[in-house]
């Protein structure tokens, strides 16, 4: 039986970092650098045959005709392992991305065009190469973003061995934790328009992170209790116009879920290391101290925050409204069962719940409900059935991305919808009409989408190996045929890349 996929906040997974010898430097002296420096197409890595080489703030990219897609720093077929999606849908068998790039099989050839090609201006500029200097975070990783077809689907990173995990999407930029034997273990920091990608860290990632507000923030576990669960945590950020690494606490708590917005960070904090596994919610005031915001009896489980309101779940079944003006509390609705995912925009709630499940005890039959913050008004959104069940992701703006369980669509037709062995589609909603759009309706378990204007992404387990194993699928809508004039984004010179 497959686990409940609405995600609470005290799940975490500790990534065992993989090894691996680092690569020699680039050959060349200062005056190969400097000509580097001048024009990045200039590299002998370079190939955008039949295409064209751009350079865009000191980085090289490929501008590739019709019938073909930019991989790193070449122009390859979308007919060479891949297929055409008049729809717009991304491929429904993980054997269409097999053939996607032998990137996979040669990671240490996409370390030499990297290092080969280090960006002189920008967000990445002055960063090292990972593995050729001392390991010095942050640094310019090899992890690749891979087009997988023209219609916008696209990937990160290998499509096996590997556990993925996005923690948010923010404008062109994408922050993903990553467990593999292909490319080194940590968290990333990646902009989806360079091809680029930087590993923050290698230490103690841990599946906690946010990015909003051209900020993103992170943890790193320092410490571990007997049980092998989080005992200490410090967490770090960075601004997004210049990629580094500052510190923003490292106190005695173990810190869970990060939101940022403004110029605000927000996490949940438990003190294990003096044996108090009770969680609240967290700031910084404006002397830099930490601040607990809410007085919640029990231990928040999870929370979202927009604007001065911010929506916490107290144990699995309480959800409260939190005005971070004058720190008053008003319980939005209590509840005889769990709740799971939460998503906010604006002064709207949308919540998964068991309200119209035949056994709300169970984890079985989950809706999608919205809540008017301001009136506390309660409205079911999207109601199980009995043959499918819907987990709120995300929300931007007006537009809801959500997963759906298909029922009998696992290996044994008799199991439940939420027993199977994980089959979930992603969808997209337009919340002021109703309409509907199946974005990925690959074998196996797709979960966890995030999504920011024309960008959703989500953890994909097309490929998995013997239940093992999931990578990073998402979306570009300014190259869906249907979508991409519904998004003003897409109408950028950036949008149309």
């Amino acid at each position: 039986m497959m686990s409940p996929r609405w995600l609470f906040a005290g799940l975490f997974i500790l990534l065992v970092a993989c090894s691996g010898s680092p690569d020699s430097p680039p050959d060349g002296d200062g005056e190969a650098t400097s000509e580097l420096e001048a024009d990045p197409c200039s590299g002998a890595a370079v190939d955008c045959t039949p295409g064209v080489c751009v350079a865009k703030n000191g980085q090289a990219s490929c501008d590739c005709p019709d019938g073909y897609m930019p991989v790193r720093y070449s122009c390859e077929s979308v007919s060479d392992g891949d297929t055409d999606f008049p729809d717009g849908d991304l491929p429904g068998d993980g054997d269409m991305e097999c053939e996607e790039t032998d990137r996979d099989a040669d990671p240490e050839e996409a370390e030499d065009n990297i290092c080969d090609h280090l960006p002189t201006d920008g967000p990445f500029a002055g960063l090292p190469c990972c593995g050729v200097e001392a390991m010095v975070f942050p640094c310019i990783s090899d992890l690749p973003i891979v087009q997988t077809d023209n219609q916008g689907g696209f990937r990160i990173g290998a499509t096996d061995n590997n556990n993925l995990f996005p923690l948010g999407v923010w404008n062109e930029w994408i922050l993903v934790t990553y467990s593999s034997t292909h490319y080194q273990t940590g968290s990333y920091i990646c902009n989806y328009y360079s091809g680029l990608c930087s590993l923050l860290t290698d230490e103690a990632a841990s599946l906690n992170g946010s990015i909003r507000d051209n900020h993103i923030i992170w943890e790193e576990i320092e410490e571990w209790t007997e049980g092998q669960t989080q005992k200490r945590g410090s967490l770090w950020s960075s601004p997004l116009d210049k990629i580094q690494r500052i510190q923003v606490s490292d106190s005695i708590t173990a810190k869970f879920t990060q939101h940022i917005y403004g110029d605000r960070f927000y996490w949940i904090g438990r003190n294990r290391v003096e044996d108090d596994p009770t969680g609240h919610v967290y700031t910084l005031n404006e002397q830099g101290q930490e601040e607990h915001l809410d007085q919640a009896s029990g231990s928040v489980a999870t929370f979202t925050v927009y604007d001065n309101m911010l929506t916490l779940l107290n144990g699995a079944n309480q959800l409260i409204r939190l005005n971070l003006d004058d720190r008053s509390e008003t319980l939005i609705h209590d509840y005889a069962y769990a709740v799971g995912n939460l998503a906010q925009w604006g002064h709207t709630l949308y919540a998964t719940d068991l309200s119209n499940s035949p056994n709300p005890f169970s984890h079985c039959g989950v809706s999608i409900i919205t809540y008017n913050l301001d009136t506390l008004e309660r409205t079911p959104l999207k109601q199980n059935d009995g043959e499918r069940e819907y987990w709120v992701e995300d929300v931007w703006e007006d537009w809801m991305v959500f997963v759906t369980c298909n029922e009998g669509a696992a290996d044994d037709p008799n199991e439940t919808c939420c027993e199977s062995s994980g089959m979930g589609d992603i969808w997209l909603r337009y919340l002021p009409t109703g309409e509907e759009w199946n974005l990925s309706d690959a074998f196996g378990d797709q979960v966890g989408a995030r999504m920011w204007g024309p960008l959703v992404i989500w953890r994909d387990g097309r490929n998995r190996i013997d239940g093992k194993g999931k990578a990073l699928y998402g979306i570009d809508l300014c190259k869906h045929a249907e979508l991409k004039s519904r998004f003003s984004e897409c109408a950028s010179e950036i949008g149309q890349k």
